[in-house]
């Protein structure tokens, strides 16, 4: 089976790849990390499998759907459950929830055996997936977190801000702190941006959950949540927070 792996994270192409090869060793593997690639690949070669990041930088899953000719079976790969996993499942088309365990990789391939054993013209199926998409911009409202065990599904307005340390990114909430799998680039594209607002470089902060705005130094002002841990603006998104949250002074 010839399989073509997309994602623009070079750990989650790594980890599908791992799988697979655990999966069934003689399979021919390609990956890419950006759409453009993907697109000449899907349209100049027959793939029999496609793993699909919903979300990247330049070119998100759908609009590569949009741009190929023939689909292959395609498994979805999200970190955010709301992008209509109804309509994956619905137009049986699996997808893989970031992050996910050995079991529920191995169980979306034999959904994809299913399908290719019946013989199954996905065609229509994908077509109809995207037009449920066209047009609709989808914000991020939940995401699933690894905890040592289990999983744990927190709602984004529960979350104070997201911040990047030490090149890892993390949710704050008020019961705690939790790394995610992705970049705060990518969140600050898929957050809802009446809610969210970019503080600084570093940090993007939900305008819901802050408490007090502090003064700090000369026209710089430091933000307060729930748990009282503050959050400082850069100079240069001091004005944009003064109009975003009516601040007058």
């Amino acid at each position: 089976m010839k399989v073509l792996v997309v994602d623009d994270e070079n750990l989650a192409r790594s980890r599908i790849i791992k799988q697979l090869k655990r999966y069934d060793d003689s399979y021919e593997i390609h990956d890419t990390d950006n759409g453009k690639d993907a697109v000449e690949l899907i349209n100049s070669e027959k793939f029999d499998l496609l793993f699909l990041d919903v979300m990247m930088r330049e070119m998100t899953g759908f609009e590569i759907l949009k741009r190929i000719d023939n689909y292959p079976v395609t498994i979805f790969v999200t970190a955010y459950d709301e992008y209509a996993v109804k309509a994956f499942e619905v137009n049986a088309i699996d997808y893989l929830l970031k992050p996910y365990s050995a079991e529920r990789f191995a169980e979306a391939m034999d959904r994809v055996f299913k399908i290719i054993k019946l013989g199954q013209n996905i065609q229509n199926n994908i077509s109809s997936l995207l037009d449920y998409h066209e047009g609709k911009k989808i914000y991020l409202e939940r995401l699933t977190i690894k905890e040592k065990y289990d999983y744990r599904i927190i709602d984004v307005k529960m979350v104070n801000y997201f911040t990047v340390e030490n090149g890892f990114v993390y949710l704050c909430t008020d019961t705690g702190r939790y790394e995610i799998d992705t970049t705060l680039s990518k969140l600050e594209e898929n957050l809802n941006p009446k809610d969210f607002f970019r503080a600084h470089r570093k940090t993007i902060v939900n305008l819901s959950r802050i408490i007090k705005i502090i003064p700090w130094g000369k026209s710089r002002y430091a933000i307060t949540f729930s748990d009282s841990e503050s959050i400082h603006l850069s100079r240069e998104k001091t004005q944009e927070f003064k109009t975003r949250v009516g601040l007058k002074i």
